[in-house]
């Protein structure tokens, strides 16, 4: 049986399910988790921490790190088996939410939003000496940690998660109406190619198409 709580394998279980991209990578699952425990923390809903500690890539959560990547196949059923069965609750608009959210940026840009965070910043001399294990305590999240995460509440409404779907190309995501998307040819997507390129285009890139067909970047 898995180290990490049933919370935490209900919550890989869905993202299994639903955006295995996410899933698939260990860095990219561990952000999905710390930011669904802080928008449910900033949200004044319940938030588990247990077992986060501090790496030089940000927060993770040691029990999840463990059995993902030791115990793999183990770890994909059970979390399969655990959120089908339904006995743990998923707040599911707040997960559509966070993995929206952690799609559209880079591993390299999530790694910096989470340094952010006083829960890592109080601990960050411990962590970037070489020290392992370092927990990282839910006492350190103050009222810039809930700033951030309400900036982000606003930049990822829910018109936008419910309404978009995102183009990963290189190191940029273009997000677009799912309209949109629909309209998409390989015309526009060598020109979203030529655009991937370009370093001052800042990730996630919001793309309209007027109604001549063209690419509008917001």
């Amino acid at each position: 049986m898995p180290y990490s709580s049933k919370r935490k394998l209900a919550l890989c279980g869905w993202l299994q399910d639903h955006h295995r991209d996410v899933y698939d990578s260990s860095l990219k699952l561990q952000k999905f988790l710390f930011f669904y425990e802080v928008f449910s923390k900033t949200e004044g809903e319940n938030a588990e921490f247990r077992s986060l500690q501090g790496y030089e890539r940000g927060p993770v959560f040691s029990t999840v790190y463990g059995d993902y990547t030791y115990e793999k196949f183990k770890f994909d059923v059970t979390s399969a088996g655990i959120y089908k069965d339904a006995n743990v609750e998923i707040n599911m608009k707040r997960a559509q939410k966070t993995a929206f959210m952690v799609k559209s940026l880079t591993e390299n840009e999530l790694t910096d939003l989470t340094h952010l965070f006083q829960m890592w910043k109080a601990k960050q001399g411990r962590i970037l000496s070489g020290e392992k294990s370092v927990p990282l305590m839910e006492t350190d999240f103050n009222e810039e940690d809930k700033k951030i995460v309400i900036q982000l509440n606003e930049m990822y409404t829910d018109d936008v998660v419910q309404n978009s779907k995102i183009v990963s190309i290189g190191d940029k995501n273009f997000v677009f109406s799912k309209e949109d998307y629909d309209k998409l040819t390989e015309t526009h997507y060598e020109v979203l190619t030529k655009l991937s390129v370009n370093q001052e285009l800042n990730n996630p890139v919001f793309v309209e198409m007027d109604n001549r067909g063209r690419l509008i970047v917001d």
